[in-house]
């Protein structure tokens, strides 16, 4: 099977279908209808209840190590809009997996990260929406499973203000279980040390609003050549890359996603990436998950707490106790 998704040939697949138009609509009955926030051609949002799955390879949707018996993820948000305008990107619709689904899903992440060796943290604006501050890649507004709305976030006088989310907090918690060995952040938010994270433990890759030593880079500006050496040492070194929130839309940094899946192709690890958007690189990675991020890490999390075969933390404080 591996072999035959490295032989694979994109131009013998049908185009991904981003239009509810030509999506197929599976009955109500396949799993019950879900509310989709659909934009018309007036600029007018409505809410219809219909089922309309991703239609896309089975690679894409799961990964490579997914069960065939998954059902593919629902769209819940449709936004025709391309989530980065400009660059590499996919259509901003927004997709959530089955419950079942996903609590399979989490199971086999957990598993994947006990595996690793070399597990590396990847992340983008999406893991910090849930705090309050927006992304760029989000095209649908208050709509959006990821708007500050829909989070319950509170309204901050300065992005500078903002906590620390569930998913920063397990991802520390993760560090300080010796599982997640580094972090290479897209974000400036400080977020992660926020969390109990190390400064050394953290690459922040295009700036840093509490570091005036790495001024934030802007996006025709050039990479600080420290941090860029690093981030190639961790490159080199990954077996598990784990892009959270991050569209994946040819940064100079997505270089860690893309050569962790190459290298681990033939391998159970590689690359994971969760996120409600599709990506570019959605048929190379191990393992696809489309869920709000929070709800993922709070999974995640529960099966750290009740599997005994993962390592206990080990103390460093100020570590902050999960809420």
């Amino acid at each position: 099977m591996l072999a035959s998704i490295k032989n694979f040939k994109k131009e013998s697949l049908r185009p991904t279908q981003t239009r509810v138009t030509h999506d197929a609509v599976i009955s109500s009955a396949d799993s019950g209808p879900k509310r989709v926030w659909k934009k018309q051609s007036t600029g007018r949002w409505t809410l219809d209840e219909e089922i309309v799955r991703l239609q896309t390879t089975h690679a894409a949707a799961h990964g490579r190590l997914g069960q065939r018996s998954w059902r593919y993820p629902v769209r819940v948000v449709e936004c025709d809009a391309e989530a980065r305008p400009g660059y590499d990107t996919c259509k901003a619709h927004e997709y959530t997996e089955d419950p079942e689904v996903l609590l399979e899903k989490v199971a086999l992440l957990s598993q994947l990260l006990k595996m690793s060796e070399r597990c590396v943290a990847y992340t983008g604006a999406g893991i910090s929406t849930a705090s309050g501050i927006a992304d760029y890649a989000t095209q649908a507004g208050t709509r959006s499973l990821v708007s500050r709305e829909a989070a319950g976030a509170p309204v901050m006088a300065s992005p500078w203000l903002a906590r620390p989310t569930i998913t920063h907090r397990v991802l520390v918690d993760l560090y300080h279980r010796k599982i997640l060995k580094s972090w290479v952040q897209q974000n400036h938010d400080g977020l992660p040390q926020k969390a109990g994270l190390p400064q050394h433990a953290i690459n922040e890759i295009h700036g840093a609003w509490f570091d005036p030593s790495n001024p934030v880079v802007k996006m025709s500006g050039n990479l600080r050549e420290d941090l860029y050496s690093h981030l190639l040492e961790l490159e080199a070194g990954c077996d598990l890359c784990l892009a959270l929130g991050t569209s994946l839309s040819g940064m100079n940094a997505d270089r860690i996603a893309i050569s962790t899946a190459e290298r681990h192709r033939q391998t159970g690890l590689g690359l994971v990436i969760i996120a409600l958007q599709q990506t570019q690189l959605d048929d190379r990675c191990c393992l696809r998950i489309f869920a709000p991020m929070d709800e993922v890490f709070t999974a995640l999390h529960n099966h750290l707490v009740n599997d005994p075969t993962f390592p206990l933390p080990t103390p460093s404080p100020p570590y902050p106790t999960f809420p």
